[in-house]
């Protein structure tokens, strides 16, 4: 297996300055096919040699969605970082990848999560790396305490992650997606309820709110993939996918944490009427909650959106719109792309206002690439740091290789937002525990981090599946139903 490289350039040789990377995503390139990686940086270091960034080389007979790649050798041709991350640990995906790091010159080249100094970043409190794309992630409790992985009538229920806040009075909580009748993630589209859970630690064991699965349902079925801000008066207030009843879908019935492969009336994908996206608020994380209102529909998919309020009430979000890619791409692949909506008074659904022309513009380009540049981005989540900048995480919408992307943002000379996208190599499928072993991961999505009393983030979430592995590498899954036990992952981040 092919390790990644890292070649270092000096800061002076850089040739675009800072503030006019990025602009509407990464000039990238085909280079043909290689059979080794090295060969394929040989190819980009030639044809590009000032502005080669990155490669991505797939191996002879490489398995990595969406597949048919086998040795295709893709370049990143602008400052953009990680598009292409550093792929370590993958032997069964057979991909691998290299970078050319050209130094730094200002906060932005280091993420706007660390400071440069002489061309080198120094990453703040929670973030590692060269360009300090990384989260800092630590080992993590052993076995189920680590999160919501929650039995009940000695079975295995699944989740799909959950968006974690702490109270007043210390008490941890964390709303997740729980999927019902001990089904795993396979049957999302029809067993996802939203279920506030609660911890005295940290990284848990979380356990339902009330004592029950029951008793602590919000938001019966459907609902799904909550996010929770505050309001700018203390309120705590959802978002989240939803529809009741579920159009067209009958509950399904599972064993374990697990989707019956045989069942074919349970889909991995949205409800018919494309999951409208609500809002509700309460005063108290317990509750009671208003009844939903619709802020997002008519867009072809569920939505994923998350947002800040303001202290003027007003809202900015992302969110995603996923639709079938350009006739370039791959056969089948749909691209995620991220868009912004804005509102006056987010208690006013009347006055949201979704990006103009979402339907063929988004904020990283992905609507106008092709091949594995279209649609990497999934599961915005929307964060603010210590010094105002705004940043959001995402999932790497096509594998777990590595899982999370991340970006920040500027102002614009217009009063709009310029998202600069760092990497995918936020976090990975690798989770070591406090014990010494370690959890490899087929997917990885729905981040969300936790912050401490000085916006250090102090936590991540995710909702996880386990594939079969061999050793220390991280399994494709070919078949989803076979390996879709799924559960709400907490791991704690370094804070200096």
């Amino acid at each position: 297996m092919i390790g990644p490289n890292l070649l270092q350039r000096t800061p002076g040789q850089k040739q675009t300055p800072s503030g006019m990377i990025h602009q509407n995503g990464p000039p990238a390139a085909s280079l043909g096919k290689f059979k080794t990686k090295e060969a394929c940086l040989d190819a980009c270091l030639s044809q590009f040699p000032r502005t080669c960034f990155s490669v991505t080389h797939y191996g002879e007979g490489s398995l990595a969605p969406p597949g048919n790649l086998s040795l295709h050798c893709f370049a990143v041709t602008s400052e953009y970082y990680d598009w292409f991350p550093a792929f370590d640990r993958l032997g069964t995906r057979n991909v691998s990848s290299a970078r050319v790091w050209h130094g730094c010159q200002a906060a932005d080249d280091c993420a706007q999560n660390g400071e440069c100094a002489d061309g080198a970043c120094a990453c703040k409190s929670g973030w590692k790396g060269v360009a300090c794309t990384q989260l800092d992630l630590l080992p993590t409790l052993n076995g189920q305490d680590a999160g919501y992985n929650y039995v009940t009538d000695e079975q295995n229920v699944s989740s799909w992650g959950g968006v974690p806040l702490r109270d007043e009075s210390g008490q941890f909580h964390m709303w997740v997606s729980h999927f019902t009748q001990h089904c795993g993630i396979i049957a999302w589209g029809e067993n996802s309820v939203v279920l506030h859970t609660t911890s005295s630690s940290l990284l848990g064991p979380y356990t339902p709110a009330n004592g029950t699965v029951e008793a602590s349902t919000v938001f019966p079925i459907f609902s799904h993939e909550p996010d929770v801000k505050r309001g700018p008066n203390g309120e705590w207030v959802m978002f989240f996918s939803h529809h009741v009843p579920n159009t067209g879908r009958k509950e399904c019935f599972c064993k374990n944490g697990v989707t019956p492969a045989s069942d074919e009336a349970c889909h991995d994908s949205a409800t018919p009427d494309t999951n409208p996206t609500a809002m509700s608020w309460s005063s108290s994380p317990w509750g009671p909650w208003s009844a939903p209102v619709i802020v997002i529909e008519n867009t072809s998919s569920d939505s994923n959106l998350s947002p800040l309020i303001r202290a003027d009430g007003s809202l900015l979000g992302l969110w995603r719109s996923f639709n079938p890619a350009a006739p370039a791409a791959p056969e089948g692949w749909k691209v995620s792309s991220i868009h912004t909506v804005r509102a006056t008074d987010w208690k006013d659904p009347s006055t949201y206002e979704l990006q103009d022309h979402w339907q063929t513009v988004d904020l990283f380009g992905a609507s106008g690439g092709a091949g594995p540049l279209q649609g990497p981005t999934e599961d915005p989540w929307l964060f603010e740091d210590s010094n105002g900048t705004l940043h959001a995480l995402f999932h790497n919408m096509y594998g777990c290789y590595p899982c999370c992307g991340h970006a920040f943002a500027h102002t614009n000379s217009t009063g709009g937002l310029q998202f600069t996208y760092t990497g995918a190599d936020a976090c990975g499928p690798f989770v070591d525990h406090m014990d010494g072993s370690t959890t490899v991961l087929g997917r990885r999505e729905r981040p969300h981090l936790l912050f401490d009393e000085l916006k250090r983030p102090v936590m991540l979430t995710n909702g996880v599946t386990v594939c079969p592995s061999e050793g220390d590498e991280a399994a494709y899954c070919p078949d989803p139903r076979e390996h879709d036990r799924s559960w709400t992952l907490a791991q704690p981040i370094r804070t200096v």
